[in-house]
């Protein structure tokens, strides 16, 4: 009875997922504007969707505060109203994601850390223990070799794990073979629910 209501109440404020068709729902609550993908594709794609999609939005002057992703939705929040609309999402889906420069994706930088412990670029003992002092170091340098030499054999490296990481990974690439239906809702779904209420959420500002 409770999974039957819980689905009930799903298909009453929106919709219920298909073969081949994902849902896409936008709404707003008191604290702002939500976008949220329930793909039911696994964490690792709805974290490639939410990398792709924030700095997609960013390119059109729309900016995202954070995000949460978990096994089965990724939702996107935003302190004010959007324009979101059909015509944005279907022109993010038309991309063609194989020629997206990686090294400007959010993981970026998590990456390029490992990268450079790895190659000795960076001496690990070298950075203080202290959590939020752990990338300095690197986030200066990678973004000191992005302004200066772009070209650098160790961003190379980076370049090429993050898209390993991207097509090995996640499945996100499915998803331009797959529908989506987009609804606009006057009120949260019970899919919506279940992401928004999770714990943890990642702001943009921060690595993943």
């Amino acid at each position: 009875p409770t999974i039957c209501n819980f689905i009930n109440s799903q298909k009453k404020k929106s919709i219920l997922p298909t073969n081949n068709c994902i849902i896409i729902e936008k709404f707003s609550l008191t604290d702002g504007e939500y976008l949220c993908f329930h793909s039911f594709m696994g964490r690792e794609t709805n974290q490639t969707i939410s990398n792709l999609l924030i700095n997609f939005l960013k390119n059109l002057n729309i900016d995202p505060i954070n995000y949460y992703a978990n096994e089965y939705s990724v939702c996107i929040f935003f302190m004010h109203k959007t324009e979101i609309k059909v015509s944005i999402l279907d022109d993010f889906f038309a991309q063609e994601f194989k020629n997206i420069d990686f090294l400007n994706s959010l993981i970026a930088k998590k990456i390029f850390k490992e990268v450079a412990f790895i190659s000795g670029l960076v001496n690990k003992n070298s950075i203080e223990k202290k959590f939020k002092k752990k990338f300095v170091n690197c986030d200066i340098l990678f973004d000191t070799l992005m302004k200066y030499d772009p070209e650098h054999i160790i961003l190379k490296i980076t370049r090429e794990e993050i898209q390993n990481h991207f097509l090995k990974k996640s499945q996100f690439y499915k998803l331009k073979e797959i529908n989506y239906q987009f609804v606009e809702l006057d009120q949260i779904s019970e899919f919506s629910r279940i992401i928004i209420n999770e714990k943890e959420k990642i702001k943009i500002s921060e690595l993943l």
